[in-house]
């Protein structure tokens, strides 16, 4: 969802970084890249583990959980992102969200946007309690429609998602996102089998 279908990384990274002021932390660079993939608890257990905050897991849980949730209230869907969804879902191809953003905030942009009704469902990674460096979440998903990973595309913006999702089958089309890339697009170009800069890219043609 997030950098493929919503245009959301800028807004996470600024996230962090409000989350890290309301903790009166100085800003890390390195927590948010190790943040930006894995489930809102695991996110807590890192920011407990890196740094001496008289906070418990689940009081930094809430912080971070109210923060992501007021701020996904400012996303927009990225373009060409419903069209897309409008020719898949019409062509007959099954859709769904894979997400490491907690299911009822995933659920509510989502919905919000326009994004839910062409997907037969959405599944989280802290539902299959692995991040995206595991393809758990994939595999869920492809068990939940009765597929083998070799019928499934995983469209992915980020590295450790298109890595583990290829290891297990999946076909990956890479999606390029600036704030996921971070200036350097050649790595998930080099994973994908299918890469693209935009939604036009692929306009009216199946993966």
């Amino acid at each position: 969802m997030d950098g493929t279908l919503v245009d959301s990384m800028k807004m996470i990274m600024e996230m962090d970084r409000g989350i890290f002021g309301k903790f009166g932390l100085p800003f890390s660079k390195e927590a948010t890249e190790l943040m930006k993939y894995i489930p809102l608890g695991e996110s807590a257990k890192l920011i407990k583990r890196m740094f001496d905050i008289p906070h418990t897991e689940d009081e930094v849980t809430r912080i971070m959980y109210d923060t992501m949730r007021e701020g996904y209230n400012t996303v927009v869907t990225k373009p060409g992102a419903l069209e897309y969804l409008r020719f898949a879902k019409e062509s007959g191809i099954k859709l769904c969200i894979a997400t490491a953003t907690e299911p009822e905030i995933a659920l509510e942009v989502s919905e919000r946007l326009g994004i839910m009704e062409y997907m037969d469902f959405l599944v989280a990674c802290s539902e299959v309690g692995e991040s995206k460096e595991k393809p758990d979440v994939f595999l869920e998903a492809a068990r939940r429609w009765g597929f083998e990973p070799s019928e499934v595309a995983v469209f992915e913006d980020g590295l450790p998602g298109a890595r583990s999702s290829r290891g297990a089958g999946f076909t990956v089309v890479g999606v390029y996102d600036e704030p996921s890339a971070g200036g350097n697009e050649q790595p998930l170009r080099d994973v994908s089998h299918v890469y693209i800069r935009s939604f036009a890219d692929i306009e009216n043609k199946l993966i």
